[in-house]
């Protein structure tokens, strides 16, 4: 069902065209579609931000989870965390979230911020920055 919803695969489940080229991504297709789209709509609108987001997100979403995982014995922790999680909500989604606490982590590498997000944020994210 997941293929044909993705077109990857015809009613009677032979490969469609996209679902050749969705096949030559090392990625679960729907990441891989996600990025085929991203590369057409970033050319049809000559906006390279379109593609570097969906990389981004693509890359963090292959990944386990960004978050630090904090004992629950740990109330100090929790509160920080929770805290970077309330920073970074979205009211477009989830996943707008996801691109800005990337683009922040990037970007404050260098920075006194640096240290209260990177404590945060697991090392999957430095595997992310790796991995584009």
């Amino acid at each position: 069902k997941h293929l044909y919803f993705l077109e990857a695969v015809t009613l009677n489940g032979k490969l469609t065209s996209l679902g050749e080229e969705l096949s030559k991504f090392p990625l679960d297709p729907s990441f891989s579609k996600a990025l085929m789209l991203g590369y057409f709509i970033m050319k049809k609108f000559d906006d390279r931000k379109i593609l570097s987001d969906v990389l981004k997100l693509v890359s963090i979403l292959s990944t386990e989870n960004i978050w630090m995982n904090v004992l629950k014995s740990d109330s100090r922790g929790q509160e920080s965390l929770s805290s970077l999680k309330r920073k970074y909500r979205d009211s477009e989604g989830d996943h707008f979230g996801l691109v800005s606490v990337y683009d922040d982590w990037y970007s404050e590498k260098q920075t006194s911020n640096y240290k209260e997000l990177n404590h945060g944020v697991s090392s999957t994210i430095c595997r992310t920055e790796h991995s584009q």
